[in-house]
């Protein structure tokens, strides 16, 4: 029964065909004659053509009708589709069946909510008939109206709110600002009632002066996956500087600045401006780097990038005092030099020296280290003179006064000695005070006892001419002689007995040989020396030889002891 229906079916449609062929055949050999087989279907031809974005929440669809055929329209329209949802059901927009006619076909539509900004949309045209369903081809859109005015912020103060102008009216609650492309930092933000400005507040955590901050339009679709960002624009950070708690500084102390963003802030965003000088902010600038300066009190500003600041207070560096400074009550003289402690240059003036003035003289080979000051007193006569240092920044004078007095050296009272010899100089002198004594190589400091004389011991060195030489006094001549032996006496002694050597430039005698016996002096000066015979000594004669301390050198006497 099967096969002869579908062989009836053939048949039928073959015939059908046959009649089709034999009337076009006929009506071909008509001239200018033309007639349509309304029981000949052609597809309705339509097309999606457009989306023009009205609003946030308004879209204007277009869409063309090529062609229409018999076929009973039912109703046509667009298709909105949520492509991050479920684009296989979409949203039916109806036009209605009476709004199809060939041509151009638009439509606009006010959706309930807004469009989310980035998310991708499609829409299609579509004409639903009795027979079947026309449906143009898939267009996709998004709707982002956001605009950012072209005259925006360039900067933002770290951890202040920061306001963007522009139009953002599109934006809701589901939205976040994040800080870079990838980061994960987020803020929320808030629209102004114009919807033209939307403010924020910039984070401060590890954000440092002078560096860039993208800042981007953050959403997370309904299924929290797929964020979405959007670039706002780019801005410069910029660090806020503290009002410095106190305004009183050493001239060398570390700048007082602390803030925001400061610590780490990117080298050379960042400057100081002072005393006509504009210096990159760095950890450890000081004061001392933008000297010198005319004055202790200065006015400084802080160059941020976009602007200079000025603080309202200005620095006021303290000036030093000389009240503490004590100088030797007994003076000194122009010979000698000063050597002033507890007294920190550095603070006050940095690794360059005032100007230092004793009275009016001008000190020219000052030298200084630690909290101590060195110079001499070289040019300087007689009298009492402040001490003064002056700068640009400050002049300070001390309270006591330094006192010059007049170095003398008197002619030698002889001019030949013997080694150990004493003796004392004359001429003028500061009493307590050392003096370095020179003859030849040797130097020894001595002690004036009083301001007229100072006691001297000739050194140990080879007899010889010799220029001796006190301080800056003019040199003179001396002469050191060899030691003389004259006798000794009693040449015949018990034993028990002294004995007495006589000669000259004995001071220096270590010992006193009998033969092989040895005896340490018991009395001893320039001119003789005493020694006792002790019970030890066998009686007999013997040679005395002395021997001196300097190069143990012996001297024979070729003179003999007979002990008893």
């Amino acid at each position: 029964m099967i096969i002869l229906n579908s062989i009836k079916q053939i048949t039928h449609k073959n015939i059908l065909h046959y009649c089709c062929f034999l009337i076009a055949l006929t009506l071909a050999s008509c001239e200018k004659t033309k007639t349509i087989d309304n029981s000949n279907l052609v597809a309705i031809e339509l097309e999606t053509l457009e989306a023009k974005i009205i609003s946030e929440s308004g879209i204007q669809f277009i869409g063309n009708i090529s062609s229409l055929n018999k076929e009973e329209i039912l109703d046509m329209g667009f298709m909105l589709y949520d492509l991050s949802k479920d684009p296989q059901n979409p949203i039916e927009i109806s036009m209605g069946k009476d709004a199809a006619k060939v041509g151009k076909v638009a439509y606009t539509y006010k959706a309930k909510t807004s469009f989310v900004v980035g998310q991708t949309y499609g829409f299609s045209f579509y004409i639903k008939t009795k027979k079947t369903f026309y449906k143009g081809e898939r267009i996709t859109f998004a709707v982002d109206l956001i605009h950012i005015n072209e005259d925006n912020i360039r900067y933002a103060k770290i951890g202040q709110k920061a306001t963007i102008k522009g139009d953002f009216a599109q934006l809701n609650g589901s939205y976040l600002v994040s800080f870079g492309a990838e980061s994960n930092e987020t803020a929320t933000f808030e629209i102004g009632q114009n919807k033209s400005e939307l403010s924020f507040i910039v984070p401060a955590r590890n954000k440092n002066h002078g560096d860039s901050l993208e800042i981007y339009l953050l959403h997370k679709k309904e299924n929290g996956l797929n964020q979405y960002r959007r670039k706002l624009l780019t801005v410069g950070l910029l660090g806020s500087v503290n009002k410095p708690a106190s305004n009183t500084f050493y001239y060398t102390d570390a700048l007082p600045i602390s803030g925001l963003g400061i610590e780490n802030a990117v080298e050379g965003s960042l400057k100081v401006l002072m005393n006509g000088k504009s210096i990159d902010y760095r950890s450890g600038l000081a004061f001392a780097d933008f000297g010198p300066f005319k004055g202790n009190t200065i006015k400084w500003a802080i160059d941020y990038g976009n602007e200079v600041v000025e603080f309202e207070d200005a620095i006021q560096f303290k000036a030093p005092s000389l009240s503490h400074l004590k100088f030797e009550p007994n003076g000194y003289h122009s010979t000698g030099i000063i050597i002033i402690h507890d007294f920190d240059f550095y603070k006050y003036y940095g690794t360059v020296l005032p100007e230092i003035r004793v009275g009016t003289h001008k000190i020219t080979n000052a030298r200084f280290g630690g909290q101590s000051l060195i110079f001499d007193l070289k040019g300087i006569s007689e009298g009492q003179y402040p001490l003064e240092f002056i700068s640009p920044m400050y002049s300070v004078k001390s309270d006591m006064m330094i006192v010059l007095k007049k170095f003398a050296l008197n002619p030698l009272p002889r001019k030949e000695v013997y080694h150990l010899d004493q003796m004392t100089l004359t001429g003028a002198f500061i009493p307590g005070q050392g003096y370095v004594l020179s003859i030849g190589q040797s130097s020894e400091i001595f002690e004036a006892k009083s301001a007229t004389e100072i006691d001297i011991k000739i050194p140990r060195i080879p007899a010889g001419d010799y220029k001796l030489k006190l301080e800056d006094a003019p040199e003179q001549d001396i002469k050191i002689l060899d030691p003389q032996f004259t006798d000794v006496s009693p040449k015949t002694v018990s034993v028990g007995q002294n004995i007495t050597i006589t000669g000259k430039g004995l001071n220096d005698v270590d010992m006193v040989f009998l033969n092989n016996y040895a005896f340490f002096p018991s009395h001893i000066n320039g001119e003789t020396i005493q020694i006792p015979i002790p019970y030890t000594v066998l009686p007999g004669k013997y040679k005395l030889m002395l021997r001196f301390n300097y190069n143990n050198k012996d001297f024979a006497t070729n003179q003999y002891i007979e002990i008893l």
